[in-house]
């Protein structure tokens, strides 16, 4: 019964988290709509829980969810973030074991980075794939990837300070 609740427990934070994504800081101006909260949230469940078969489903239903409110095909976002979650999982219990502010800064701005160098790549070869002429651009790109790091690391700090005092 409690693995129950905990799972339901679970889907509704996620939708939670994905209901202030796509309904509120979607709609906030230019450098504030690139802030990815789930990834903000992602660093320091990582950090402070060593659950990883709960943060794994975690990543399975927050991709699957998310991908209804994305142009990514269905199961292209839950396959990027368990792939996230297993290389920052990796990285913080084999590189940066320490679990402090410089490991939050590394893991955020790893994970914004590998996040939205995957998805790059994978609309890269969608786009060879179906000959598609459209044009990926690199600067407005790599301006919003610096903002989307800076606000990730800013939600990373808040989010990890909240859940410290809570755990």
């Amino acid at each position: 019964m409690g693995k129950i609740i905990a799972f339901l427990r679970n889907i509704i934070f996620t939708l939670f988290v994905i209901i202030i994504q796509t309904s509120f800081i979607f709609l906030f101006p230019f450098p504030f709509n690139q802030w990815q909260i789930y990834l903000s949230i992602l660093i320091p469940i990582l950090i402070l829980f060593e659950s990883n078969r709960q943060i794994i489903w975690w990543g399975v239903v927050l991709g699957i969810t998310l991908s209804f409110f994305t142009i990514h095909q269905i199961f292209i976002l839950p396959v990027i973030f368990v792939i996230l979650i297993l290389l920052i999982n990796f990285i913080l219990k084999n590189f940066l074991t320490n679990r402090s502010f410089y490991s939050i800064f590394i893991l955020s701005a790893l994970t914004t980075f590998l996040y939205n160098f995957i998805i790059f790549l994978i609309s890269l070869s969608f786009n060879y794939l179906y000959f598609s002429t459209s044009n990926i651009l690199i600067i407005p790109t790599l301006i919003a990837l610096f903002w989307q790091i800076i606000f990730n690391l800013i939600g990373a700090l808040i989010f990890f300070l909240l859940l410290r005092r809570r755990h």
